[in-house]
């Protein structure tokens, strides 16, 4: 899966098996660039600020393993929540969920939720080494 961005905003997913430029993602997903310049309030977008990152739940924090959390949908319908738990620090945890988005949280509140990528994967393969400032820095985007 490849999550699309502008700057640090998130745009959209995309599944593909092909390769593609981020012009042929954004017109597959009919991303309407008036709209997202009004609602984010920037007179242009640059080109050069739009990116992609791929994101690969099952390999991603390889050392947790899928937890599977069944729920009911507003329908009353049965669906399930995919996610990897890694306990940091005692009270300190890290959820990452199967859409690729992660949730660190303290004492079971959320400090903060951001988009996985590689950096925070490496960073957290020497979290022992890693200052929280240093860690901080790199998940605010």
């Amino acid at each position: 899966m490849n999550k699309i961005f502008y700057e640090n905003i998130f745009i959209s997913d995309i599944i593909t098996n092909k390769s593609m430029t981020i012009e042929e993602m954004l017109e597959l997903i009919d991303f309407d660039e008036q709209a997202f310049r009004d609602e984010h309030g920037f007179e242009a977008l640059d080109p050069a600020d739009f990116k992609t990152i791929y994101f690969d739940f099952e390999s991603s924090l390889a050392g947790a393993d899928i937890e599977v959390e069944p729920l009911k949908d507003i329908d009353g319908s049965d669906m399930s929540f995919r996610f990897k738990r890694l306990n940091i620090a005692e009270h300190l945890t890290l959820f990452l969920f199967d859409d690729g988005q992660a949730t660190l949280e303290f004492d079971g509140n959320e400090l903060i939720t951001f988009y996985w990528n590689e950096e925070v994967e490496r960073m957290l393969e020497r979290v022992d080494d890693v200052s929280m400032a240093e860690f901080f820095r790199v998940i605010a985007g």
